[in-house]
C-alpha cells in the first residue's frame, strides 16, 4: 500500500469520527454556501446573474466615471505611471 493511500484512509477516518461526535447536524447548505480561496480565506458560492439583473445599476449610455490616478500613488509606481517612459517593454 501506498503513503498516499495509507494517509488518505488515516484521514477519512478522522474525518468519520469527527462527524460521529457532532450528532445529527444537516451540513450540505453550509457546505455549498461557502468555500476557500487559495489563501483558506472564506468566500462565498458564486451566484449566476443576468444582464437584466444588473442593468438597472448600470450608468446610462455615454457616462461614466473617473477620478485621478496619480494623488492615489506613490513611491516608484508615482513616478512611472506620471512618467511611462521609464518602464521598459518585455521583448519576449
Amino acid at each position: 500500500m501506498k503513503h498516499s493511500e495509507t494517509y488518505g484512509r488515516s484521514s477519512l477516518k478522522a474525518v468519520r469520527y469527527a462527524l460521529s461526535k457532532m450528532g445529527d447536524i444537516d451540513w450540505s447548505e453550509d457546505l455549498t454556501a461557502t468555500g476557500l480561496s487559495y489563501t483558506g480565506e472564506e468566500v462565498c458560492t458564486a451566484e449566476e446573474v443576468t444582464y437584466e439583473q444588473i442593468e438597472p445599476a448600470l450608468p446610462p449610455a455615454g457616462v461614466a466615471a473617473s477620478i485621478p490616478l496619480l494623488p492615489l500613488l506613490e513611491g516608484e509606481t508615482r513616478r512611472c505611471v506620471a512618467d511611462p517612459s521609464l518602464v521598459g517593454k518585455c521583448l519576449i
